[in-house]
């Protein structure tokens, strides 16, 4: 990163603290070069009590359109500005019961390959944010993205850096999880979604298969 950017980009991250000062939002729900609607704010997972444990989480979120995301972190777009950027934060909350620490978070993916990861889905990162949580690894399967703090867990009433990921494709809403003290809760957030044509391929794909094994059934 240059000089420049990296002045930037401090002034950047320094706005956004003065401004999340009393709140617990960070920079994600208002940034005004996300895509907003749907695609952007800031979710409570429901809270999961199961006998002396508790696990409770708040996720923001945003999705920023090609190019976009370099405008609130200049110099911080993994795809250098030619994707769909999806960026999450996670914080752990606390309820009255037994309160757990974050451990793993989760995004699905539709599981249609198109690249290294389920709708090309790639550049799985982190951008530390100030007292963020930093992930021990970061993963992509065939139907998600990870980020582990199984290491060193997302502390009661702390916050992990900015958890990130690219994709040629423009988002739709998929199931996503936190994981912690061996409770899962889920809420629906922002993720890629193929593009038209590979649904079509898919069922052209389908129909093909199911033709050719009427034709075998009547040989």
């Amino acid at each position: 990163m240059s000089m420049a950017s990296r002045w930037i980009y401090g002034i950047v991250a320094a706005g956004f603290v003065c401004w999340g000062i009393g709140v617990k939002a960070g920079p994600l729900p208002l940034d005004p070069n996300a895509l907003g609607g749907i695609y952007q704010g800031s979710v409570s997972f429901p809270t999961k009590v199961i006998g002396p444990s508790s696990l409770s989480a708040d996720v923001d979120f945003a999705v920023y359109a090609p190019g976009h995301f370099n405008l609130s972190f200049p110099g911080q777009d993994p795809s250098g500005g030619t994707q769909w950027v999806y960026a999450y934060e996670v914080y752990s909350t606390s309820v009255a019961a037994g309160p757990s620490p974050a451990s793993f978070f989760s995004v699905g993916i539709l599981p249609i390959s198109g690249g290294p990861a389920a709708a090309g889905a790639t550049n799985i990162e982190h951008l530390p944010l100030v007292a963020g949580q930093a992930p021990g690894n970061s993963a992509f399967s065939s139907t998600s993205a990870t980020w582990d703090f199984t290491a060193v867990p997302i502390s009661l009433g702390s916050n992990s850096d900015i958890l990130l990921f690219t994709s040629p494709h423009a988002p739709t809403m998929q199931s996503a999880s936190v994981q912690g003290g061996g409770l899962g809760i889920s809420h629906s957030l922002p993720s890629p979604v193929p593009e038209p044509s590979t649904f079509v391929l898919l069922a052209v794909g389908c129909v093909s298969v199911l033709v050719m094994r009427r034709l075998s059934a009547r040989a």
